[in-house]
C-alpha cells in the first residue's frame, strides 16, 4: 500500500523540547507538512480529540502522574473513535523486551529506541501507515493482533510451561 508523506499530519507528544525540536526537524526533512508537537499531554489529548491526526509519536516518558502505556490504552478504546485507529509509535531512551511487549500489548504500533535516524522513522511510519488496517478488538481496545500472535508464539518457544494447562 502506498501513501502519500507529504499529506500525512503528524503529532507528537514528548516532555523534551530538545526531542521535539530534532522530531520535528526529521519529519520534516521526510517531507512531512503538518507536524504537531506538544509536551503537554493534557493540551494534547484535547487538540487530538478536536482534529484527530494521522500518526502519533509519543515518548515513553510522560508527567510522573500519568503512564504511556495508560494513555495508549485509553486511545484504543472504542469509545474514542475515530481516534482509536490513529496509528501509534512511541519512543523510548531505553527501551527494555518488557516495556516493549507492554506497549503492544496495550495498543502502540511500534517501539523504537531514541536517538533514531530519519531513515528508521520513516520505516517505521511507512510499515504503522500501511499496517493500520489490522487493528483488531481485543480486550476492550484496538491492538495489532498479529503482532500479539506473533509475541505469544515467540514466547511459547522459548518457554512452552508458560501455556501449559494447569494441574
Amino acid at each position: 500500500m502506498y501513501f502519500n508523506i507529504y499529506s500525512l499530519e503528524v503529532t507528537v507528544l514528548d516532555a523534551s523540547k530538545f526531542q521535539l525540536s530534532l522530531t520535528r526537524s526529521i519529519l520534516s526533512q521526510m517531507g512531512v507538512r503538518r507536524i504537531r508537537v506538544y509536551d503537554q499531554l493534557s493540551v494534547v489529548l484535547d487538540a487530538l480529540l478536536t482534529e484527530p491526526s494521522g500518526l502519533f509519536i509519543i515518548d515513553s516518558r510522560l508527567q510522573a502522574s500519568v503512564s504511556c502505556l495508560r494513555l495508549i490504552r485509553r486511545i484504543r478504546s472504542p469509545v474514542f473513535q475515530p481516534l482509536c485507529f490513529m496509528p501509534i509509535i512511541v519512543t523510548s531512551h531505553a527501551p527494555t523486551d518488557k516495556f516493549v511487549e507492554a506497549a503492544i500489548r496495550n495498543g502502540a504500533n511500534y517501539v523504537i529506541a531514541k536517538p533514531y535516524s530519519l531513515r528508521l522513522l520513516q520505516q517505521r511510519i511507512q510499515r504503522v501507515i500501511t499496517d493500520n488496517d489490522k487493528l483488531e478488538l481485543t480486550d476492550d481496545r484496538y491492538v495489532l493482533r498479529e503482532v500479539l500472535d506473533s509475541m505469544e508464539a515467540r514466547a511459547l518457544c522459548a518457554n512452552p510451561a508458560l501455556f501449559a494447562a494447569p494441574r
